[in-house]
C-alpha cells in the first residue's frame, strides 16, 4: 500500500535527518515507528505527506507517486494540535466535512456520530478553540482527520495528551475501526496495544523492525524460571545461569536459552517442587528494554 524505498533526507545545513530509509504499510495494518526525540521521524512523515521532498528514494503509494493521490488518501494528526480561534468545534468539523467533499457521505457522518459518543464532543461543541484544553484540541484533529475516511491515517504521537481513560477509548476505536495506521510514540503500551509491525528509528536509521512474534525472539530476550524446593539445590546445577534469590526460597533463574532452563528442569526432578513458573519473553518487555537502549 505505501512503499518507501532508500529514502535519505539531507538539509541544506548538511544535517541527514533521514538515512536510506525503507518500510513497507499494507491495508489494514497498524504500523508503529519509535525512537528518541531527534531521530528523523517528523522528518519521515512530512516526505511522506508530501510537505518535504526526498533528498534521494522513493515514496510510492499503491505503486504510484505521491504528486497523483487523491486529496483524501492521507489523514493527518500533528504532535501539537492547532488552536482554532474564530470558530467552535462544531463549525470546523463541519467545514472540514464540506472542504473533504464528505459532507453527505453516510459512512462518514456514521463514524462522526461514533467518535461523538465515544469522546463526548456534543459537550463541548460550541466551545471555540482557546476554551479548550490541550487534550480535547487534540480529539477534534482526530476526529477530524478520521471523518474524512483516508485510506491512511498518519498519527505523529496521537496519545501524548489525552487522559488515560481517553487514550484507553482511542486505542479500542483504531484496533476495532480496521483503518490503516502509521504512527510514532513514545508510549510503550500504546506501541504494545496498537501495533502490529514497529520500526525503530535512531540517528535517522532503521535499526530494527519487527512483529509482536519476532522482536522478543529476535531481541533474545532471557526466558524466567522461578522455583521453589524443599532441598537446596547445589551450585553447579546453576553455576551457568543469571540467579535472584528472594527471602521466601522462591529462586528466579535466567537464561536467554530456553533449551538451558528445560535441562535444568529435568535434572532438577529428584527434588520436591512446591512451586513452579517458566515465563517467556513478552513484546512488552522486549519494546521497553529496545527503547531503554536506544533512549539513552
Amino acid at each position: 500500500m505505501l512503499s518507501i524505498n532508500e529514502v535519505t533526507k539531507v538539509f541544506p545545513n548538511g544535517k541527514k535527518a533521514n538515512d536510506s530509509i525503507s518500510l513497507q504499510i499494507e491495508s489494514d495494518q497498524i504500523v508503529g515507528l519509535v525512537g528518541p526525540n531527534g531521530a528523523g521521524k517528523t522528518t519521515l512523515i512530512r516526505q511522506i505527506l508530501g510537505l518535504l521532498k526526498p533528498t534521494t528514494g522513493t515514496i510510492l503509494v499503491e505503486g504510484n507517486d505521491l504528486v497523483r493521490m487523491k486529496d483524501n488518501y492521507f489523514g493527518y494528526v500533528p504532535q501539537t494540535p492547532l488552536v482554532f480561534q474564530s470558530h467552535t468545534i462544531r463549525e470546523l468539523i463541519q467545514y472540514t466535512l464540506k472542504l473533504k467533499k464528505v459532507m453527505d457521505n453516510k459512512k462518514a457522518h456514521n463514524i462522526l456520530n461514533q467518535l461523538y459518543s465515544i469522546f463526548n464532543i456534543n459537550k463541548w461543541e460550541n466551545m471555540y478553540g482557546y476554551q479548550l484544553s490541550g487534550g480535547q484540541l487534540k480529539i477534534v484533529m482526530l476526529v477530524i482527520a478520521i471523518c474524512q475516511m483516508p485510506s491512511i491515517l498518519i498519527l505523529d504521537e496521537p496519545s501524548n495528551m489525552l487522559d488515560v481513560v481517553t487514550k484507553k477509548k482511542l486505542w479500542q476505536f483504531l484496533k476495532e475501526s480496521k483503518m490503516t495506521v502509521f504512527l510514532t510514540s513514545h508510549d510503550i503500551k500504546e506501541i504494545s496495544v496498537l501495533c502490529d509491525y514497529i520500526y525503530f528509528l535512531q540517528e535517522g536509521k532503521i535499526v530494527f523492525k519487527g512483529n509482536k512474534q519476532e522482536i522478543p525472539q529476535v531481541n533474545q530476550l532471557p526466558v524466567t524460571l522461578k522455583i521453589k524446593v524443599k532441598e537446596k539445590i547445589p551450585e553447579e546445577l546453576l553455576n551457568n545461569f543469571i540467579i535472584s534469590d528472594s527471602r521466601d526460597g522462591l529462586i528466579t533463574i535466567f537464561s536467554k536459552d530456553i533449551n538451558e532452563i528445560l535441562i535444568l528442569i529435568g535434572s532438577l526432578r529428584r527434588y520436591t517442587f512446591e512451586y513452579l513458573s517458566l515465563i517467556a519473553p513478552d513484546f512488552d518487555n522486549a519494546i521497553e528494554l529496545i527503547m531503554e537502549e536506544f533512549y539513552e
